[in-house]
This record gives structure tokens, C-alpha cells and sequence, in this order.
């Protein structure tokens, strides 16, 4: 992958990772 597909990558998993992070909070909770 080039450095602009890596940056849009992290920017676009970043975005998603700060909508889904509640979500994966909850997921982690319940694994423990």
C-alpha cells in the first residue's frame, strides 16, 4: 500500500473506531 491509501486507511478506520468504540467496549466487558 502507498503512504496516501495507508493515511486514508488510518483516517477512515480512526473515524470508524471512534463511532464503533462504544460497541467494542460492551464486546470486551462481556469476553472478560
Amino acid at each position: 500500500m502507498g503512504y496516501r491509501t495507508t493515511e486514508k486507511f488510518l483516517l477512515t478506520f480512526g473515524l470508524k473506531s471512534l463511532e464503533e468504540l462504544p460497541k467494542l467496549d460492551e464486546i470486551n466487558l462481556e469476553e472478560k
